[in-house]
């Protein structure tokens, strides 16, 4: 019988009788022969992410973290190490666009891109853009430079919790004639707990959200790692004022195959991605336990937009191009800063090292011009005059001239 993230969660309700939700994610995500995320399946069609949507994206985290490197007093050494970094499209973009525009910090640059596909690292390998490949951070420490994910925290295992007559109550993965069931458990795991004590309110029966049970672990990895230096985390999610509020009653956890949402988190295991909302002001908290200091927190659309990204669609539309390359491009730009799509996205930056005097500095203070040309799409960009994303350009067209 062929192996499978399914059979292999069956495995472990049998031999347990009940498994956590953040076990049954951890094994369909992250199994090692049959995890969606690191199994030998290609699986970067499915995605559809801000680098993706447009090199602008990486343009604005390059002129970033060149203001990075001359707050740290221009090191001669400035490690780049990109967490979750896909088929390497940001790298690519962020290094092509230093040495294109010939930013100061690009002589002392290293770039590390790390991810848990072993098809994406056997590919990225090849590539002369980065100066190592790897799968996970245990080889680094003492690092100056900076740590980036994007999108990577939405994706690490949830536990589920549920309010009934008053308690807390796990969410637990069982099987019923053969499928999938939820039960509750009266004993949820002690992370619950701890997070659900932080609240200043009760949660009313029938609430249900998930704990994150990995961001300890998580911001532990990035304070042994990072001696000097800076975390930039974008990934969607709220603060604990949103998403434990008596009225946002259900839970933010589900998951996605090419492009669409199945009918159950429980269809189609190991060929999906599962997702929740990140809880900002946890990763917050547990951060400041390990001396890591939050210095900027704000939306995409926000953060981009001080870099010049908004200047940059006039810059698009004066261009003497074809018609459809330039409203291909337009509607990249405005795909990173739709207020019901990337924009919403939050960007937490953080500080972790020595006192330094510039770093109120490392971004501008308001919107403004950069003086940096725009990047354009390019092959490994979405195509939104093909067909696997016709809904973009319809949703998008008509804005365009306005």
């Amino acid at each position: 019988m062929k192996l499978s993230a399914e059979t292999v969660i069956e495995n472990h309700i049998h031999q347990k009788g009940a498994i956590s939700f953040g076990e049954f994610m951890e094994i369909a995500l992250y199994h090692h022969e049959v995890g969606y995320y690191t199994s030998s399946k290609s699986i970067i069609d499915n995605f559809y992410t801000s680098p993706y949507a447009h090199p602008a994206f990486g343009a604005a985290l390059c002129l970033q973290l060149n203001e990075m490197w001359l707050a740290l007093g221009e090191p001669e050494v400035f490690v780049v190490i990109e967490v979750g970094c896909g088929d390497g499209v940001l790298a690519q973009d962020i290094v092509r666009y230093g040495k294109s525009n010939r930013l100061p910090f690009i002589n002392a640059f290293e770039y590390v891109a790390v991810d848990r596909s072993k098809s994406l690292i056997d590919s990225l390998a090849k590539d002369d853009g980065f100066s190592k490949v790897v799968s996970n951070l245990d080889s680094f420490k003492e690092v100056v430079g900076c740590i980036i994910s994007n999108e990577l925290i939405d994706s690490f295992p949830v536990n589920r919790f549920i309010i009934q007559n008053g308690k807390i109550c796990e969410i637990m993965v069982a099987l019923k004639n053969g499928r999938f069931s939820e039960i509750l458990s009266e004993k949820p795991n002690q992370m619950i707990i701890e997070r659900l004590n932080h609240l200043n309110w009760e949660l009313p029966d029938n609430f249900e959200g998930e704990i994150n049970c990995y961001i300890e672990s998580w911001i532990k990895s990035l304070s042994r790692v990072l001696s000097n230096g800076f975390v930039i985390t974008i990934d969607y999610g709220s603060d604990y004022s949103y998403l434990y509020s008596p009225e946002n009653k259900f839970s933010s956890i589900r998951s996605y195959r090419r492009h669409s949402q199945p009918n159950s988190i429980y269809d189609h295991i190991g060929d999906c991605d599962i997702t929740a909302d990140v809880d900002f002001s946890w990763l917050i908290n547990q951060s400041e336990r390990f001396d890591l200091k939050s210095i900027y927190i704000s939306n995409q659309r926000e953060f981009l937009s001080r870099w010049g990204v908004d200047n940059w669609i006039d810059d698009i539309r004066l261009k003497k191009i074809n018609q459809n390359v330039l409203n291909s491009n337009l509607v990249g730009v405005r795909q990173l800063l739709r207020d019901d799509g990337f924009g919403q996205f939050k960007v937490l930056i953080q500080y972790s090292g020595e006192e330094v005097d510039r770093l109120g500095d490392i971004l501008p203070a308001e919107a403004t011009s950069n003086g940096y040309p725009v990047p354009m799409l390019g092959d490994k960009h979405a195509d939104y005059l093909g067909s696997k994303y016709p809904h973009v350009v319809e949703s998008e067209y008509d804005r365009l001239f306005f």
